[in-house]
């Protein structure tokens, strides 16, 4: 949904380009398998009731660490991303092999590739707006936390919309 509503388009554009130009790829035979991310932050994990127990540490610290993102409904390429897919304790990405039949963050190849080609319309039609001039205040307030990061939160006038 972050991705229809023009939000989080990074990642899926960066695969949109490579399924674009995977003719100039030494091989024809490019599916998309994953779209991840971990955040790089200088507080991996914080433990509220220090405990000097390295096993819940480093127990913490994976989980902390896990890939998030979509990813390829297909076992068999889950598991060449990560030899531990099937025992997701061990496991670095944020999907199981025990439930990724009910998982929203696992689509079917078809819908993989249908939604990075529905990349390119959203980044057309952003572009043409940005070409007509326009520059309007008008922050996405159904996403929680979609202003966090915004460089221009300074000098944005979007407390003037209530």
């Amino acid at each position: 949904s972050d991705v229809k509503s023009g939000i989080s388009l990074q990642l899926m554009t960066y695969m949109w380009a490579m399924m674009e130009n995977k003719q100039k790829l030494a091989t024809n035979n490019v599916i998309p398998a994953a779209l991840s991310y971990f955040t790089i932050s200088s507080k991996v994990l914080s433990i509220p009731n220090y405990e000097c127990d390295e096993t819940k540490i480093a127990e913490q610290i994976k989980k902390a660490l896990k890939l998030r993102g979509i990813y390829i409904k297909d076992i068999e390429i889950l598991k060449k991303l990560d030899n531990n897919f099937e025992n997701s304790k061990d496991s670095y990405l944020e999907v199981s092999s025990k439930k990724i039949a009910n998982q929203d963050k696992v689509l079917p190849e078809e819908v993989f590739v249908d939604e990075c080609k529905n990349v390119r319309q959203i980044l057309k039609d952003i572009g043409k707006e940005i070409t007509k001039g326009n520059v309007k205040i008008a922050p996405n307030r159904n996403i929680n936390g979609a202003c966090d990061y915004c460089s221009y939160a300074a000098v944005c006038r979007k407390n003037l919309l209530n």
